[in-house]
């Protein structure tokens, strides 16, 4: 299972990394919204990956990328499932990944859908690029468990990750996902949340990709 796919040569990279542990496929495919910087590499990794779904939110998109990535799904057999108001939860194995609808249909990043990854006791999550006002309306529409990990919102921008988010789901470890930008990302204020809630920081722009095994 994937959540988003997109970066600079994203679908490449994550095609690689699949090969690299001997996967062929992926099962499911989940994509929190339709900004380029998460989806601009689904073509890439099509090409080379067997995806079985791609899980889509359902909100409208002006760009036009949500048309584009329904016409790489069927152009490549691979199967289009929604998010609308209903959480999806499909298992696998002993794992279980929950998908949570978008809590706000306003501009693109309120719209983002969320993913939970669980395991044992163990529980992971994505946010994509939710804003602060929805990650609390997250909180309290979801029961979310206690976090091992939480991979930061909008690669560390300071309109996500609020101190009512960390304070209440507590994630021991805590990745951004950022590369060279213009933007001050991740932003000081961010870290020094993360800093103040005792979350062990990871990010890829000064730690390369970052795996973590849980056992």
């Amino acid at each position: 299972v994937a959540v988003d796919c997109g970066g600079y040569q994203a679908g490449d990279v994550l095609a690689d990394y699949l090969q690299s542990g001997g996967a062929s496929r992926l099962a499911l495919l989940a994509v929190t919204h339709y900004d380029a910087d998460h989806v601009d590499g689904v073509e890439e990794l099509l090409e080379r990956i067997q995806v079985d779904t791609l899980l889509l939110p359902d909100v409208e998109d002006d760009t036009g990328t949500r048309q584009e990535l329904e016409q790489l799904a069927r152009a490549h057999g691979c199967y289009v499932s929604w998010v609308s108001g209903d959480t999806v939860t499909v298992g696998f194995g002993s794992a279980t990944l929950t998908v949570y609808p978008p809590v706000d249909f306003g501009e693109d990043n309120a719209g983002c859908v969320s993913a939970l990854c669980t395991w044992e006791d163990r529980a992971v999550l994505v946010t994509g690029d939710l804003e602060q006002e929805q990650e609390q309306l997250l909180l309290e529409r979801e029961d979310i468990p206690e976090l091992d990990v939480l991979v930061v919102g909008h690669h560390g921008s300071d309109t996500s990750t609020g101190a009512k988010l960390l304070a209440q789901l507590s994630p021991e470890i805590a990745v951004i996902s950022v590369g060279s930008n213009s933007y001050g990302l991740p932003a000081p204020e961010v870290l020094e949340r993360l800093a103040d809630y005792r979350c062990n920081l990871f990010r890829t722009d000064e730690n390369g990709t970052v795996t973590i095994r849980c056992r």
